[in-house]
């Protein structure tokens, strides 16, 4: 019959094991999960009453130019955000020429807080999500109002 000791050691080994298997197949889902978004440009954003078409910004750089520069957005058209973390993003307008509304998303793609009518002259102000998000959507202003998006919306991403 083993001894206590050497029972003792084959059930942490295997408490182990098991651990690092689990943690090894989290991290890899969430790997997988994240470069997913590094290969998408664009796509087709769907609410209850419309669908957009939206460029993706998915890197530190696209997401610091956003739409800064362009003289206007065209209707039903957007940039979607994809950030890095799950937290309370900020926004601003610096170099922008146009108005914008724009939509936070959680990780499920549920509308999560707005910010209605953003205005170039309102930079250097930030604006902080009120909830955590995983995406926004910057679109022209007047698109919440007029296809009534309201937090606790749901919205589906299909990407090209």
């Amino acid at each position: 019959m083993p001894s206590v000791a050497k029972q003792s050691k084959k059930k942490y080994f295997l408490v182990t094991l098991i651990f690092m298997f689990v943690a090894g197949g989290v991290y890899y889902w969430w790997q997988m999960g994240e470069l997913k978004w590094k290969d998408i440009s664009a796509g087709t954003l769907t609410f209850l009453k419309t669908s957009i078409v939206v460029e993706v910004a998915n890197t530190p750089e696209l997401r610091r130019l956003g739409l800064g520069g362009r003289d206007t957005l065209d209707e039903k058209t957007g940039m979607l955000f994809i950030f890095d973390t799950y937290s309370q993003p900020e926004l601003w307008m610096k170099d922008m020429k146009f108005a914008i509304d724009i939509i936070f998303f959680d990780r499920n793609f549920n509308v999560v807080d707005i910010k209605e009518n953003f205005r170039p002259e309102s930079y250097p102000e930030v604006y902080i999500s009120k909830e955590k998000a995983k995406y926004a959507v910057e679109v022209k202003s007047g698109f919440l109002k007029q296809y009534e998006i309201t937090p606790g919306n749901k919205a589906e991403f299909e990407a090209y």
